[in-house]
């Protein structure tokens, strides 16, 4: 269905690009082409990648371009989770997010599984948490640069948005 729906707004606006913004968790192989096999490259960022390929040469449109969070969009909250104070959420439960998300190298490292994946990571702490209404002021908190330096593959999308020219 994505594919049909970016195709009709590249084809419909030519001068302008389209890209997305979609997790990496909760992808299968049923709604998503190539996912069987890019999941054998093992690496977050390359899977992502791949499954962007895939995604760029299905809308076959050169104003569109692919992404995919990883492994959701939770995860960039992980960037400075002490902008979580900013929603009233106490340190004690700051302190138990760090404990359990330390070992990962980055915050889009964060895995794909429905008991640890970052939202519900959030959610198990912060009981409280909404995801519209307190990611908003945590994101405005820890800000772009900051998220931009801990979450590579997501500041190689910004980059690759800042690096195109403006359309006549």
């Amino acid at each position: 269905r994505a594919v049909k729906e970016v195709k009709h707004w590249c084809s419909k606006d030519k001068n302008n690009y389209i890209t997305t913004m979609i997790d990496l968790y909760g992808l299968t192989d049923k709604n998503f082409s190539g996912y069987k096999e890019a999941l054998k490259l093992g690496d977050p960022f390359k899977i992502a990648q791949q499954l962007e390929r895939n995604f760029e040469n299905s809308v076959n449109h050169n104003n569109f371009f692919a992404n995919l969070i990883v492994h959701e969009f939770e995860g960039l909250l992980f960037s400075d989770l002490e902008a979580f104070t900013r929603c009233g959420f106490d340190q004690n439960c700051i302190n138990k997010l760090k404990q359990n998300t330390e070992s990962f190298q980055t915050p889009e490292h964060i895995n794909n599984n429905k008991v640890t994946s970052p939202f519900n990571r959030i959610k198990t702490v912060f009981k409280s948490y909404r995801k519209i209404t307190h990611s908003k002021v945590i994101l405005d908190k820890i800000g772009l640069a900051k998220i931009r330096q801990e979450c590579k593959h997501f500041n190689s999308w910004i980059e690759r948005m800042e690096k195109l020219s403006p359309r006549a």
